[in-house]
């Protein structure tokens, strides 16, 4: 089985908002898509190319950020 779900952030304008105003990014999770695919059916072998191509670029192109 692959799942893969995604998180998407946003630049919001909280300048208003009575709790943390300096914070401009919102983060969504729970309202988004995931696909599940089962070993053995065309969407994995699709979904887990795309997955291990992603990862393998993530890994040769990563670079430190300070936090």
């Amino acid at each position: 089985m692959l799942c893969v779900g995604w998180y998407t952030y946003e630049k919001v304008d909280r300048r208003n908002y009575p709790h943390f105003p300096d914070d401009q990014i919102a983060v969504s999770g729970h309202d988004r898509p995931t696909i599940v695919t089962w070993k053995g059916t065309e969407e994995f072998t699709i979904l887990d190319k795309m997955v291990t191509e992603m990862i393998a670029n993530y890994q040769e192109n990563a670079q430190e950020v300070e936090l």
